[in-house]
């Protein structure tokens, strides 16, 4: 910043440092909760195929018998392709410039028992979407962002297609294989709601008409963002019966549920296309985590102790000085432990020598007493080898010369 009348002002980056440090971070899905939310959206997907197919035999039904609007649903979806395009307008163009149409179409079920026949509004693009979210572990709002051309064939693998999408936050272009012959997986599910999508692009911006989710409201024709998704969330919460979540969510606990699988952090990296390996770390931290990884640990090291041999011959022990009530008065003692390094004479019993022992002498005694414990516990868990035996807690405390009281 250039100097003025008060000098040179350095702005701080963060002005506000660890202002989310209390917050409670997001809570992840177990593996189970995710299964289950991923078959709802197939459930979903295959009533929607159904009624599909269900709307193309009525126009075919109406087309062969000659029914008009006022007879059969299906005459219903013919006029609506032949007069609008395949797209509804607005309910009040619809009553201004059709009302005779109106009525018949209001007798046939009104604009919600129609349209999910002709095209997918929020609620029937929802599930496609959070399919596509759960089997990418990508982004939300990176996966509703996707482009129609996002499928890429690979050279030596014909029976499988890579799934291409750009994060906006990071210049990492994301990429997953998937199958072919799955009908439940991306490359299926893309080219499904390419289909269902058409009518309505040409009716949105030309900006917009590469997008792949597109969806019609109230108002028309518009592009799919996360949070537009968030009533059609709520909604596919409650018809399911499943625990609340949110769209946030899926992409962590996905990755955390896929590293508590295999335990392989770099490929929990490949899946999540993450530049540094730190980044995967971040995602994948939880009480669920920590805890397998104890497991893990606790496994390490017994395979460990199993390879190890402990050989006593030959080795020379260091000699400990003898408990105090097993000293006797006057007669010279010595420890020879190297970590403790004391050598005195001259000891009284052990009532006598808890008064006026230096400090320092019952500091290392200490210390040889905690030396002669963690030795022994040492030794059992070598002879043991099959567990990780957690030692007990010793608490030291260290008592200064007794004052005397004066008179």
């Amino acid at each position: 910043m250039s100097a003025g009348l008060l000098g040179p002002i350095d702005w701080p980056v963060r002005s506000f440092r660890w202002r989310n440090r209390d917050t409670r971070g997001r809570q992840a899905i177990s593996p189970s909760r995710l299964r289950e939310i991923l078959k709802a959206c197939e459930r979903d997907i295959a009533q929607l195929r159904l009624m599909r197919e269900r709307g193309r035999q009525l126009r075919e039904a109406a087309h062969a018998t000659g029914d008009t609007y006022m007879v059969s649903p299906g005459a219903v979806l013919a006029f609506i392709d032949d007069e609008f395009g395949g797209v509804l307008p607005p309910t009040p163009i619809i009553y201004r410039t059709h009302n005779h149409f109106n009525r018949y179409l209001i007798k046939h079920g009104g604009v919600d028992a129609i349209e999910p026949y002709l095209y997918l509004n929020a609620y029937g693009l929802f599930p496609y979407y959070l399919a596509m979210v759960l089997h990418t572990a990508g982004n939300s709002q990176a996966v509703a962002d996707m482009s129609m051309d996002c499928l890429q064939p690979i050279p030596l693998l014909d029976d499988r297609e890579l799934l291409v999408w750009d994060k906006p936050r990071s210049s990492w272009v994301q990429r997953r294989s998937f199958r072919i012959s799955d009908p439940f997986e991306p490359p299926t599910l893309v080219r499904e709601i390419i289909q269902w999508t058409q009518p309505l692009r040409t009716r949105v911006p030309k900006a917009h008409r590469d997008r792949l989710f597109l969806m019609k409201t109230s108002f028309g024709p518009t592009v799919a963002t996360r949070i537009k998704f968030e009533r059609p969330l709520r909604q596919f919460i409650a018809t399911h019966k499943l625990s609340p979540f949110s769209l946030g969510t899926l992409r962590s606990s996905a990755l955390t549920a896929l590293y508590r699988s295999t335990g392989d952090l770099r490929a929990v990296k490949a899946m999540a296309n993450h530049v540094s390996i730190s980044t995967t770390a971040r995602y994948v931290q939880g009480p669920e985590v920590a805890a397998q990884n104890s497991v893990r640990m606790a496994a390490l090291q017994s395979a460990w102790l199993g390879h190890v041999e402990i050989r006593t011959e030959g080795i020379r022990r260091p000699k400990l000085l003898p408990p105090p009530w097993r000293r006797r008065p006057g007669r010279p003692s010595r420890c020879s432990d190297s970590r403790a390094r004391i050598r005195f004479r001259g000891w009284r019993p052990a009532h006598a020598a808890a008064s006026s022992a230096p400090t320092f002498l019952r500091a290392s005694l200490v210390r040889m007493r905690l030396f002669r414990q963690m030795r022994r516990l040492s030794r059992a868990c070598f002879t043991r080898a099959i567990t990780c035996r957690v030692p007990p807690r010793i608490s030291i405390r260290l008592v200064g010369r007794p004052s005397t009281a004066r008179s």
